[in-house]
């Protein structure tokens, strides 16, 4: 380990694995090839092998197109009428918190704190 606590490179050996099932359903499992920082890829005697039992790679494989919209567009319109609604109602109450504002009931309610929660009303 360095003087930060990680470990260099150096001190690192990865091991690459290849699980092999035959027809009897037994497993085995061989290990082609491992990595050190100061032999870099040591491959063995053993090809890697595939899921498709060879020792080629497979192609790649496209990645399929799907829809991205999750809600279905009525769903979506509600909640949209929702969040206008908790706007509108803030707004109003803002406006009224405003012109009521020499009242007693207001006065002691603090209106800067009226207008605070209506703003948090807002933004949740």
């Amino acid at each position: 380990f360095d003087e930060t606590g990680s470990r260099t490179s150096t001190t690192g050996n990865y091991m690459l694995y290849n699980f092999k099932v035959d027809a009897a359903g037994v497993t085995t499992v061989h290990s082609p090839g491992s990595w050190t920082a100061a032999e870099n890829w040591n491959w063995g005697s053993i090809p890697f092998q595939f899921s498709d039992g060879t020792t080629t790679p497979p192609t790649d494989i496209d990645i399929p197109e799907h829809d991205k919209q999750f809600l279905g567009s009525s769903l979506v319109a509600v909640g949209n009428t929702l969040v206008l609604a908790n706007y509108l109602i803030a707004i109003i109450l803002g406006v009224l918190t405003y012109l009521n504002r020499k009242h007693k009931v207001i006065r002691c309610s603090q209106p800067m704190f009226l207008y605070m929660v209506l703003l948090g009303c807002m933004t949740s």
